[in-house]
């Protein structure tokens, strides 16, 4: 199965790539900040995604620390 997450700040770009992906029938997981999806991936609350939307510019979380964990 295909599973996306797509982790943004923005609302509104949150809901396009999620509405878009699930058109095509992609399981999609969205998260507002790097340190709110890590932390549903290491507690076994989410599964690993197949591909991760990463916003370079997140709050509490930055993409470099969020990518590398």
């Amino acid at each position: 199965m295909n599973r996306v997450a797509v982790i943004d700040d923005s609302t509104v770009v949150r809901k396009i790539v999620e509405v878009s992906l699930r058109r095509i029938g992609i399981t999609c997981i969205s998260y507002e900040d790097g340190f709110e999806a890590l932390c549903a991936f290491k507690k076994g609350q989410s599964p690993i995604p197949n591909l991760i939307f990463l916003d370079i510019g997140l709050p509490k979380l930055s993409y470099r620390h969020a990518f590398s964990a």
